[in-house]
């Protein structure tokens, strides 16, 4: 029963981001390769900030300065692909002619690589988690008998029951949340590289901010377990408005596109 619960919680988790997967990245093998190197580049980042949480006091500041080297982390894979596009698109011809497609689509690899970074991170948070949850089940909760729970290294109380389905909902939020921090600081990138928005630079702190709060949210105590996941379901939204103002350039919100960094001039291949 408990391997089914754990089951039900990845499905939670993974679900919408294996949706976009099978839609967006299995058919391309340019998709598959950058989905895996925005996997290692998130690994880097959380690498990093893990050497440096070693020499911080507490784990607060390590929360948020994880936060700042995965945005930092996001920049730079950008950058990386942003040299590498044009001597990919020279040898982009005969059989390999569908590589410029794919590269000249440049929301949608963000979207791709965003989805690398979210997967990784959910995975990462998700696993040791669930892990526990998946062995013998053990009927009662040895911890609410006083007698007992002071022997006992990890106290689990009838309050802990929902926590699971709760953590795979908030790495469900938080998968999303990377694909569309991806798509606006890309932009924001692309349009400060092409000389296309002078705002760039409000494109690309929302994202950095959006994270900054998010990871504040996480550091709440567990009994504000609904305030969690609805403050992380709002993040989620600003986010994914942000994202859609990127992509799609509404008419009636240009004004805003423009105070956020978005280039709001006609493009050529901006999908």
């Amino acid at each position: 029963m408990t391997l089914v619960f754990s089951v039900l919680c990845f499905s939670i988790a993974f679900a919408p981001s294996l949706a976009i997967f099978i839609k967006l990245v299995t058919h391309d093998a340019l998709r598959v390769i950058l989905f895996f190197l925005g996997s290692f580049f998130w690994l880097l980042s959380i690498l990093l900030s893990g050497a440096i949480a070693f020499v911080l006091p507490s784990i607060v500041p390590a929360v948020f300065l994880s936060a700042l080297i995965q945005e930092s982390a996001r920049a730079g894979y950008f950058l990386l692909l942003h040299r590498a596009q044009r001597s990919l698109a020279e040898v982009a011809t005969g059989r390999f002619s569908s590589l410029k497609t794919s590269l000249a689509h440049r929301h949608v690899l963000a979207v791709v690589c965003g989805l690398g970074f979210g997967v990784t991170a959910a995975l990462f948070l998700l696993v040791n988690v669930l892990a526990d949850y998946s062995g013998h089940g053990v009927v009662g909760l040895p911890a609410s008998v006083p007698e007992i729970a002071k022997n006992l290294p990890i106290k689990l109380t009838n309050e802990d029951a929902g926590f699971p389905l709760s953590y795979s909902l908030s790495n469900s939020i938080l998968v999303l949340d990377h694909i569309a921090w991806n798509i606006v600081l890309w932009d924001a990138c692309h349009n400060r590289a092409n000389r296309l928005s002078r705002n760039w630079m409000v494109g690309a702190a929302c994202p950095v901010i959006l994270h900054l709060i998010n990871n504040a949210i996480s550091l709440a105590p567990d009994h504000l377990r609904v305030f969690i996941i609805l403050s992380q379901a709002l993040v989620l939204l600003l986010s994914s408005a942000h994202a859609y103002l990127v992509v799609k350039k509404p008419v009636q919100f240009r004004g805003l596109a423009t105070f956020l960094g978005v280039a709001v001039a006609p493009e050529m291949h901006s999908d």
